[in-house]
């Protein structure tokens, strides 16, 4: 009865202990199912999100597609359905794969590489496409597995391209134009080696261009340019301070000897820094071909040493055939005892040399076109007072004028001016060996208008008497000189003596 007793109530127990068994299972039961309904709440908002999607979306495990969106679909030009399954590397281009095979098995291996890359993809018509792709690692259903997405760029690649092309045929253009350039171009980088030179280098210098791309310009320069050079050494100094500084080159002219079957030339050169702002990120060495200017430059130097030679020439028999004037003025002058006679072929003499003094000074010096004024007067005044036999000492002579130099068309008449004036104070402002003095200046007013003063304290000219009309050859001859020859104004000043005063500009060239 007690082991009855004693089975009945272990069957309860164990009755219990499975009713508390089932309570449980069905508890997880539920569980799961909530876990389920919550999982597919979550895929069915996972594939919503991914069809609406505008770029391409795809998992791929164990070496084949898994899931693929519509987007994905439609680039390659398939359905959803007929890419699960489908090994990726068949939707890739041939040349790709391999590249894209050693990223999948970097990153089996955990190795850390760009997520995002280009690609091609084949199309299931065959066509070719570009593709910008971004995949990661995940864990799948508890297993390793990648997903990505993927854009299509082909458009973008192919207007890429395109401009590739566009620039490549821009730049090929620049290149030939440049490389067939006359004058000869080396471009350096910053540390001045040559990434390009164009073909008449070759020709200046005698060496292959493309021994020199990669090579060191300054290495260049000191082994096999610098020699070429006539002043080789004034040449690496400039070059090579003006790499220092990273400056521009004043433009520099090189005589270049000729070497084998080169030919003697002279060259300009000046180099260019190329600046990236404040930086200076290489510079192009410029040489230009200046032999034919050179050329001709020395023939205009022999044209006009010979022009030059000829109207030294000139000027001397015109200085010569004057001095023949007045040397037959002189013997005419023997025949007659007329003091009025005398007088005229005196003054005719005096004017005669005073142009041949002209002549003469434009004979001795460097500068044919100008006449050194003060040597001029100079000469002029001693003679006067040589010819007319008065003493400095008795009347004073006051000249000047300063480092003046005077065009011819001025010179003339100014010094047959002063030769009148003079000439007419010598002879009749200091009767009676009176003392006095004469003074003659000329300064400039401005930039191209001169004033000429001659002036002597003596009796100074009667007030009756008008310069402009008086029977007086020689100041007759001054005023036509003053206002026709020189275009000026003339003035007279009686208050101490006589002073002429003459203002007149040079002529414009």
């Amino acid at each position: 009865m007690k082991e009855e007793q004693k089975t009945k109530k272990q069957l309860i127990n164990e009755i219990k202990e499975l009713r508390q068994r089932i309570a449980e299972l069905e508890k997880k039961e539920m569980e799961h199912k909530q876990i389920e309904i919550k999982l597919r709440e979550s895929e069915e908002k996972y594939r919503t999100l991914t069809e609406s999607s505008l770029t391409g979306i795809f998992i791929y495990q164990d070496g084949k597609y898994i899931f693929v969106n519509d987007k994905f679909a439609e680039i390659h030009g398939y359905k959803p359905e007929e890419l699960i399954g489908k090994d990726p590397l068949t939707l890739i281009h041939p040349d790709d794969r391999e590249s894209l095979k050693q990223v999948f098995l970097k990153r089996q291996r955990g190795v850390v590489i760009s997520q995002r890359y280009e690609i091609r993809r084949i199309r299931k018509d065959g066509k070719i496409i570009w593709c910008e792709t971004m995949s990661t690692l995940i864990r799948y259903r508890g297993r390793t597995a990648i997903m990505g997405n993927i854009v299509d760029i082909t458009e973008r690649k192919q207007a890429e391209e395109k401009l590739r092309e566009s620039e490549e045929r821009y730049a090929s253009l620049i290149n030939d134009a440049i490389d067939s350039l006359p004058s000869g171009i080396f471009i350096l980088d910053r540390n001045f080696k040559i990434v390009w030179v164009n073909t008449a280098i070759e020709d200046f210098f005698g060496i292959d261009k493309n021994s020199l791309i990669g090579c060191d310009k300054r290495r260049i320069i000191k082994e096999k340019i610098k020699h070429v050079f006539e002043k080789p050494e004034q040449f690496e100094e400039i070059v090579f301070k003006t790499y220092e500084n990273n400056t521009y080159v004043e433009r520099y002219e090189c005589h270049v000897l000729p070497a084998g079957r080169r030919k003697e030339r002279f060259l300009l050169h000046w180099s260019i820094p190329i600046r990236t702002g404040a930086l200076v990120g290489g510079r192009i060495e410029h040489y230009y071909d200046i032999t034919q200017r050179k050329q001709a430059e020395e023939q205009i130097k022999a044209s006009l040493k010979e022009k030059e030679v000829l109207l030294r020439e000139i000027h001397h028999r015109v200085k010569n055939n004057m001095q023949i004037i007045s040397s037959l003025l002189r013997l005419q002058s023997r025949y007659t005892k007329d003091k009025q006679i005398l007088d005229i072929f005196k003054a005719s003499q005096n004017r005669i040399e005073t142009m041949a003094f002209i002549h003469e000074k434009l004979y001795q010096s460097k500068d044919l076109a100008r006449v050194d004024f003060t040597d001029y007067v100079n000469t002029l005044t001693r003679n006067l007072f040589t010819t007319y036999g008065v003493s400095t000492a008795r009347i004073k002579l006051n000249i000047d004028i300063k480092n003046v130099s005077l065009p011819l068309d001025n010179a003339i008449p100014c010094g047959l001016i002063i030769n009148e004036l003079v000439s007419n104070s010598l002879k009749h402002a200091f009767p009676t060996n009176k003392q006095g003095k004469i003074k003659i200046a000329l300064h400039p007013i401005n930039k191209n208008k001169w004033e000429l003063i001659v002036s002597d304290n003596g009796v100074g000219i009667p007030e009756d008497i008008d310069f402009r009309n008086t029977e007086s050859l020689g100041l007759h001859l001054v005023t036509i000189l003053a206002e026709d020859q020189l275009r000026g104004e003339i003035n007279l000043n009686r208050t101490e003596g006589t002073e002429f005063k003459i203002k007149f500009e040079e002529p414009r060239k």
